[in-house]
């Protein structure tokens, strides 16, 4: 039997014990996926699945997390907003020293999605060969900036749904 059937198995039997004993409930997380989360008992409290909240709500449980944790900073190295966009998107799978190691030469040059753009790809690419899958994060940095230029003007979005669309 082929291994992705073993895991579809899995899945389902899953999915049956849960609905059998009504112990776990299925969220969406962040991703996309669904993750199971153990249901709430009269013993626990904090097995409860994070709810949507107001604007209001969020402000206020972002203000007791800088309250806790005052200098607490993102340790990418920046300037302008498309430089962190930037930083992040090279971030995956790479920890933050690395990042910055290999951004230093690149963010001198690269303030704005259009400074990016009057570059060719291989010259960038060049740049950036001290991060884990250069070539497809270069290619994804270019297509982020043509479509930051031509829909949104060179400036980074301000809401989820729309910095979502960005390839």
């Amino acid at each position: 039997m082929p291994k992705w059937q073993n895991v579809r198995l899995s899945v389902m039997n899953t999915e049956n014990k849960l609905q059998k004993r009504k112990a776990s409930f299925a969220v969406l997380n962040s991703f996309g996926y669904f993750c199971y989360q153990k249901y709430q008992t009269k013993k626990s409290k904090y097995n409860i699945p994070m709810k949507l909240r107001t604007k209001s709500e969020r402000d206020e449980i972002l203000q007791s997390i800088f309250n806790l944790y005052p200098t607490k900073t993102i340790e990418l190295d920046f300037e302008t907003p498309f430089q962190l966009l930037a930083a992040v998107i090279l971030s995956a799978q790479m920890t933050d020293k690395g990042v910055n190691k290999a951004t230093k030469k690149l963010f001198e040059i690269v303030k704005t999605p259009a400074d990016l753009l009057k570059f060719k790809p291989e010259k960038v690419e060049i740049i950036l060969r001290g991060v884990n899958y250069y070539r497809v994060k270069t290619k994804h940095l270019f297509l982020t900036a043509e479509k930051l230029v031509h829909e949104h003007g060179g400036k980074i979005p301000h809401t989820l749904e729309t910095i979502r669309t960005l390839p």
